[in-house]
């Protein structure tokens, strides 16, 4: 705490050297001595700014009769006065993080987390596998998970990791794009009968499909509409728009023929060819690359079984997945599995493990290719549901509030922090209670209306 003294002096001093000395104590104790000379008398000046605080010429002043007038100088030489920042951004890097039991009990400053529907909204951290218990309602938000940031590039001068700056809670957010094409078998075998209450394979996987239609998102999630029988045809486009889809599904009927895969793989390749001119995305999902399956529902009776291999590898070559869903179990024996064609990608891990992971990331699980309902019932297919959402689809993780220990140091000052929005980061809400001071105190500088 600085410590001042004001002398305001008007005549001739009889007790110059022991003033100086009196002075040199307290001077010496780290106090500052400002002396003012008031009125027209001439002093001895010399002795006068010897008693002042060195540098002399800053502590002593002159006035004739006004002291008011030089009361804003005599302020400016004793008083100074704190900065602090009034806004804020900050570049937050959510690559690693370690799990904390409270974000509230740590110190710092709140981030101003974006509106999770932005772009700018902090969702580039892992994802998280597809629960349908968590995910199925979109405007559900979930609990949150309490992690802790770690910054790689900050270092110590010893070459060790410094500790954590950035404390933050996530929570799971919205599924992650996905084009995703259905291929319903629409062969003879596919429209029989197959249990007393006179449910059809095809019945069964109309129950499916409409199943999976309530628990994807859109516009996320595009789907594509492939008839399979003996030829293949388009029947709907990668869409966002669930009632058409729906609309289209219904219509589809059986008819004579053989099963033939390999038309209906290829035909979903042409449709994901083309999802690259496709920008049906939401706003916040617009920067990231679409994921992409084919999902192929059949009784399991292919007769071009050496074309489909053809077909299901160029699909794997393109990174897509292909799974097959097994539907009335009408298929002759022999058949070969459908295993062999199937190509699926490892599970991402759960929400819970990722919260908990250490830089390594959590263990994925072996992936699945081929699902088959345990009864003939449509509650069986419906079963199978989240099952096979699990394999295809991934949620972001989203960060919900975050705490900040920032350092004045390495900042950059600006005029105007709102111009730096373009540049990435996000804002620091700061609070009143607790001031960021910048180390360095400046001049006071006199009120205008002073």
């Amino acid at each position: 705490r600085k410590q001042a003294i004001v002398l305001l002096l008007g005549g001739n001093l009889v007790d110059a050297e022991a003033a100086k000395a009196e002075a040199k104590a307290l001077k010496d104790m780290g106090v500052i001595v400002f002396v003012v000379q008031v009125g027209s008398e001439v002093l001895n000046n010399g002795t006068l700014m010897e008693i002042a605080s060195y540098p002399h010429e800053n502590n002593f002043l002159r006035v004739r009769d006004d002291l008011q007038v030089l009361s804003g100088e005599i302020m400016a030489s004793i008083v100074e006065v704190s900065l602090t920042v009034r806004r804020a951004r900050c570049v937050v890097d959510v690559a690693t993080y370690t799990q904390v039991n409270d974000v509230g009990d740590v110190d710092g400053q709140e981030l101003s987390v974006p509106d999770p529907m932005s772009v700018k909204a902090i969702c580039r951290g892992r994802t998280a596998q597809y629960d349908p218990r968590r995910d199925r309602k979109p405007t559900r938000v979930v609990q949150s998970e309490d992690v802790v940031l770690q910054d790689p590039t900050q270092q110590l001068n010893a070459g060790t990791q410094t500790e954590a700056l950035i404390h933050a809670s996530f929570g799971v957010f919205r599924q992650l794009p996905l084009d995703l094409v259905v291929c319903i078998d629409s062969s003879a075998s596919f429209g029989r009968v197959v249990d007393a209450q006179a449910v059809t394979a095809s019945g069964l996987a109309l129950e499916f499909v409409e199943q999976l239609l309530s628990a994807v998102q859109v516009p996320e999630v595009n789907l594509a509409l492939v008839r399979m029988g003996s030829s293949a045809e388009e029947v709907v486009p990668l869409t966002t728009d669930l009632a058409d889809f729906r609309a289209r599904l219904r219509e589809l009927s059986c008819e004579d023929g053989e099963t033939r895969l390999a038309p209906a793989l290829r035909a979903a390749h042409r449709v994901l060819e083309r999802r690259q001119f496709d920008t049906r995305r939401s706003t916040w999902a617009a920067p990231l690359q679409a994921a992409a399956a084919v999902l192929v529902l059949t009784d399991g009776a292919q007769t071009d079984w050496l074309e489909a291999q053809g077909a299901a590898e160029v699909l794997r070559n393109d990174s897509a997945q292909l799974l097959f869903v097994k539907v009335g179990g009408l298929a002759a024996e022999p058949q070969p599995p459908l295993e062999a064609l199937a190509f699926a990608t490892a599970l991402a891990p759960k929400a819970s493990e990722v919260a908990g992971a250490s830089r390594g990331g959590a263990p994925l699980a072996i992936g699945r290719g081929v699902f088959e309902a345990t009864g003939m019932s449509p509650a069986a297919c419906r079963a199978l549901v989240p099952e096979v959402l699990a394999q295809v689809l991934q949620v972001s993780r989203v960060m919900r509030r975050a705490h900040v220990a920032l350092p004045m140091r390495g900042y950059r000052e600006v005029a105007d922090v709102a111009g730096l929005c373009d540049e990435g980061g996000v804002e620091v809400a700061m609070r009143p209670d607790v001031p960021l001071l910048d180390p360095t105190p400046v001049r006071w500088e006199p009120p205008l209306a002073m």
